[in-house]
């Protein structure tokens, strides 16, 4: 019984190290960039998002639906809703955004990426953890928060 609280002190030491190393090198790492014109696919389901994958594939989300409104306005208010929820907005043009968040625990860094199709009149997203095999779903709430505050739902 006596060794026990020592080891169990050594291996939160070790989770803790390990989880501040893997949150290092997510910051280190750089953003993922456009597919040929779309956003890229997930790699894996467990922590990433998108809404340009397969309707039926664990990682696919519903893209933002314009619902008849402007859709500059509605990219407007999507880059105001990426930083009022603590996003960093790296690169911002017409029709493509790209920004980061950093988890308050051990700063790992997430990517969202959108891209407007005015064709479909849908905006597409995909948000996906730089690091690790899961997210615990924070990509995809992030993005259902952002369906919110943009949509008004």
């Amino acid at each position: 019984m006596k060794g026990i609280l020592p080891a169990l002190l050594v291996l939160a030491l070790i989770a803790q190290l390990g989880g501040m190393w893997l949150g290092f090198v997510s910051r280190r790492m750089d953003s993922p960039a456009r597919n040929g014109g779309t956003l890229a696919p997930c790699e894996s389901a467990g922590n990433c998002v998108c809404s340009e994958g397969a309707k039926g594939a664990a990682s696919y989300v519903m893209p933002l639906a314009l619902k008849g409104q402007d859709p500059r306005k509605t990219w407007r208010r999507l880059g105001e809703a990426v930083s009022r929820e603590g996003g960093v907005i790296q690169t911002a043009e017409e029709s493509y955004l790209a920004a980061t968040f950093r988890s308050s625990w051990f700063g790992f860094v997430d990517d969202l990426e959108a891209r407007l199709d005015t064709t479909r009149k849908v905006i597409h997203l995909r948000s996906a953890s730089r690091v690790g095999k899961s997210d615990l779903g924070a990509n995809r709430k992030r993005v259902e928060a952002l369906r919110k505050l943009v949509q008004g739902e």
